[in-house]
């Protein structure tokens, strides 16, 4: 691996950890960011559908809802961009999505919870599943910030903003190891 390649990717290492620092340090900034990012993405999509018709048209696979959807994703990118009610909106409907994920996953939990049980009784042996009330109580808990990210989907904003930070902080860290490895 070249010098250069291992100058840049520690320099974007740094830059990401700085990002990554700024994120946990403001959690509701990456956050507010996700109604830009999907609207950037719509609207990459609505050109490269519209740039790459004609060329699939000629392939036999694309039609006119190929080239409906991409304007409507142009536009609908386009507008979003546009509004900042709209961006909220996108982001409020990202929060209680995940609510509702993480509400979802703490009731499947519980299901495994019940299953697991069961089968330690039935077994009546020591080593397998005993250990099903630990299921149960991450269901329980997962119940409980689903139902309370539910009522206040700015605690689940934080957390995601928390996390996005996270995760840009541990890229940067991998980008400078890869650098002083390589």
């Amino acid at each position: 691996m070249g010098t250069g390649y291992k100058i840049f990717s520690a320099l974007l290492g740094i830059a990401m950890i700085i990002g990554g620092i700024y994120c946990l340090m403001m959690p509701e900034m990456p956050f507010l960011a996700l109604g830009w990012i999907v609207a950037v993405s719509m609207i990459v999509d609505g050109v490269v559908n519209i740039a790459t018709w004609s060329v699939r048209r000629k392939l036999g696979f694309a039609d006119g809802w190929t080239l409906l959807g991409a304007v409507f994703s142009l536009g609908f990118g386009g507008l979003l961009i546009a509004s900042e009610t709209m961006q909220l909106a996108v982001d409020i409907v990202i929060a209680y999505m995940a609510a509702v994920w993480i509400l979802w996953i703490g009731i499947l939990r519980m299901a495994r919870a019940a299953q697991l049980r069961h089968i330690h009784n039935q077994l009546i042996a020591s080593g397998i599943a005993k250990h099903w009330w630990l299921v149960m109580l991450t269901g329980i808990l997962l119940i409980v910030v689903g139902i309370f990210s539910l009522i206040n989907p700015g605690i689940m904003g934080i957390t995601i903003g928390l996390l996005i930070g996270i995760d840009i902080l541990f890229v940067g860290i991998n980008a400078i190891v890869v650098s002083c490895i390589a």
